[in-house]
């Protein structure tokens, strides 16, 4: 019986510590999907910056370029 209180010992420290790192990791990645929402968040207001400051500009009308050709007898 001792060997296997051992072995659940070892199984369980074992646990522990991936459970640590995983928890780490947890707090890591919410903190990386935090950064990332607030970039998305500041690339929104820049492209609907942009939308809007482009609809505000006036285009001039299409010109058609052409040129007239000569013929001479």
């Amino acid at each position: 019986m001792t060997a296997y209180n051992i072995d659940l010992s070892t199984v369980n420290s074992s646990l522990i510590t991936n459970l640590d790192a995983v928890q780490r990791d947890n707090v890591l990645l919410n903190s990386n999907l935090l950064n990332s929402q607030t970039e998305l968040t500041a690339l929104k207001r820049q492209f609907e910056t942009y939308v809007n400051s482009v609809s505000k500009i006036k285009f001039a009308p299409q010109m058609t370029l052409s040129m007239e050709i000569r013929f001479f007898p």
